[in-house]
């Protein structure tokens, strides 16, 4: 007899006949569980009757689904997708989903931090939708980004050499310099999207506020 415990991902999508779900003595401590779709009635009945606790999640997924786990950093759209598979992607980590080529099936199970461009939802023909949301998901509109791992300090002469309507998006925490004025904001059109805080002068952060995503404050300095 088998026993599963302590695992982030189970998978017992091979479990195809009654006498290997009648194997599995019990599935402990599993964050998240996938099973077979398209079990017969016999073989499910049999997975059903196999002992479980603390298991967060279970999903009945297609047999050739793949499952992509993002415990690091990524953009999603530099992860090679292809257009007739169907993707399970378990986000641990922080990533960020701007633009997908293909039009496949993709499903997410987020427990980390995601930043959506909304423009990709608008545009894109793929299937895509949430299976779990349990950690930051944010959405925002933007034409080019770039993402950092650790705290940013942006000041006047950084924001000079990007484009214009650009995103700035961190994993910690974005300091503006006091050399960032109102008149280089409002000109360049950037935004910012902090998980952690964002720290700017009085004198901006009517700005920062209006035009920002924050997953704690903003916060002004003196």
């Amino acid at each position: 007899m088998s026993i599963y415990s302590d695992m982030v991902v189970c998978d017992l999508r091979h479990i195809v006949t009654v006498e290997q779900a009648r194997a599995i003595e019990s599935i402990n401590d599993i964050a998240i569980l996938l099973l077979p779709k398209d079990s017969t009635n016999e073989v499910a009945a049999a997975i059903a009757e196999i002992e479980r606790s603390d298991i967060a999640l279970e999903l009945h997924v297609n047999e050739n689904a793949e499952i992509c786990t993002i415990n690091g950093n990524a953009d999603i759209g530099d992860i090679s997708f292809n257009e007739k598979n169907e993707y399970i992607l378990i986000i641990n980590g922080f990533a960020v989903l701007s633009n997908i080529k293909y039009n496949c099936k993709i499903s997410i199970c987020l427990n980390g931090t995601l930043i959506i461009n909304e423009k990709f939802l608008k545009n894109n023909d793929s299937n895509f939708t949430f299976l779990s949301i349990n950690g930051f998901l944010r959405k925002a509109s933007f034409d080019d980004y770039k993402y950092f791992k650790g705290s940013i300090e942006i000041d006047a002469d950084m924001i000079k050499y990007l484009p214009e309507n650009f995103t700035i998006i961190s994993m910690n925490e974005i300091i503006i310099d006091e050399n960032v004025t109102i008149d280089i904001l409002e000109k360049s059109g950037i935004k910012f999207i902090s998980q952690n805080n964002i720290k700017c002068k009085k004198n901006i952060s009517g700005y920062i506020k209006a035009f920002s995503i924050v997953g704690n404050n903003v916060i002004i300095t003196e």
